[in-house]
């Protein structure tokens, strides 16, 4: 038998002070997850010799609580530096991750006077308590910036919101930190401002206005009670669209090639061309003329033939979604990882080779979307009011992007 003798110093002065032990929770970009982390210091009331931390789940068929415990010990290092704790002030570090509904993190602190503390930060709907939010106002104007506060307190737990905005082309996010989020117009249109913890949280609508919206609200007298009337009105207030005439947008009327690249090329901000195209049919001075060289410069499309670019040929939906395919990877420089297929469509048979992944792109990333029946229609036309909505939805997905 081995007796082993260690020096044992006692100290009564109690628990940790509340400013001894600080967690914050925040979602990690990098991990695509919410995360704890937390601190422990030395305060002069007392300090701990060692601490064990659990992450416990409760097991309905166990009845009781399973997990995992870490123990860290600081005796040792104390012994061989005098005056360790004070000049380390901070003992232990450390993160935890939640990954259901029923979990709970505790950390433990002992001195071995039998001294402990414990703090214990819980999984699931426990997250709602540390958000409540409050906004300057509820619109503003374009130029103007507008504050949304979490007003929520908690001991210990310091909550860093996840803050985001339904459509990043309405207002931005100019500055955010844990507890506040402000937000800046920069289009007309409602946006929703939302202050997120584990998936709890809370959200305000937001209406962003411009007073040049105005003229655009009853410019067309074919648009009243269209399905696509908004998108309409924001894809013409924006400049991505104009109308057939002074009065008419047409919404029914198919698209044309000149008309796809046009629309596209204003949405990339109609940047210089310095060379035309030497395509027979696009005459030098056409409204579509310099969007035509953009989009062939640019690899949007490529003309029918050597000599030719057919601008007032149809557009397909297929071909539509080869349009921005091309615009998203080409122009806007971004790149997918594309998983599954396309038979979700009951007509997946009939898509053309050359756009079935195009197709996917632009099914996963909700720019476009089948018919009632299942069907995808991809020789069908697609109509003004179509593109309408997809460069809506397009302008969105591209403010949003990420590869990650």
């Amino acid at each position: 038998m081995v007796v082993r003798e260690f020096p044992l110093y006692i100290d009564c002065t109690g628990p940790f002070n509340k400013d001894d032990f600080t967690v914050r929770y925040q979602f990690s970009n990098y991990f695509k997850a919410w995360q704890g982390e937390y601190f422990k210091y030395i305060s002069e009331d007392w300090f701990y010799d060692y601490c064990e931390d659990y992450v416990l789940e409760y097991a309905p068929d166990e009845g009781g609580w399973l997990g995992g415990c870490f123990v860290y010990t600081y005796m040792e290092e104390a012994l061989r530096t005098p005056g360790w704790h004070k000049s380390r002030n901070e003992c232990e570090a450390g993160t935890f991750t939640f990954t259901s509904e029923k979990q709970r993190f505790i950390s433990t602190s002992f001195d071995y006077a039998g001294n402990v503390s414990a703090v214990v930060v819980e999984s699931g709907d426990g997250f709602r308590d540390y958000v409540d939010l409050t906004a300057d106002a509820t619109a503003i104007q374009v130029g103007e910036t507008l504050t949304v506060r979490n007003l929520a307190e908690a001991e210990h737990f310091t909550p860093i919101l996840r803050w985001t905005v339904s459509d990043p082309t309405v207002a931005e996010i100019v500055e955010s930190d844990q507890d506040f989020c402000t937000i800046r117009g920069i289009a007309h249109g409602a946006v929703t401002v939302t202050g997120d913890l584990y998936g709890r949280g809370e959200s305000f609508e937001i209406q962003v206005t411009d007073p040049a919206f105005a003229e655009f609200e009853d410019k067309f007298v074919d648009i009243s009670g269209h399905w696509a009337e908004d998108e309409i009105l924001n894809a013409t207030y924006r400049g991505w669209f104009r109308g057939m005439d002074a009065t008419h947008f047409v919404p029914n009327e198919s698209t044309t090639r000149a008309m796809m690249v046009t629309t596209l090329y204003r949405l990339a901000g109609s940047p210089e061309v310095t060379e035309k195209s030497s395509f027979t049919d696009v005459p030098e001075n056409a409204w579509y003329t310099d969007a035509v060289a953009w989009a062939v410069q640019n690899g949007v499309t490529e003309g029918t033939s050597e000599e030719t670019f057919s601008p007032h040929e149809k557009v397909t939906r297929e071909q539509a979604a080869t349009f921005l395919y091309r615009y998203a990877t080409n122009v806007l420089g971004f790149w997918f990882t594309l998983e599954g297929d396309l038979s979700g469509y009951t007509d997946e048979d009939r898509i053309s080779e050359f756009a079935a992944e195009a197709i996917l792109w632009a099914t996963d990333a909700g720019i476009f979307q089948g018919f009632p029946d299942g069907t995808f229609q991809p020789q069908g036309a697609l109509t003004r009011a179509q593109l309408a909505k997809i460069l809506t939805v397009l302008n969105r997905y591209a403010a949003s992007y990420s590869p990650w």
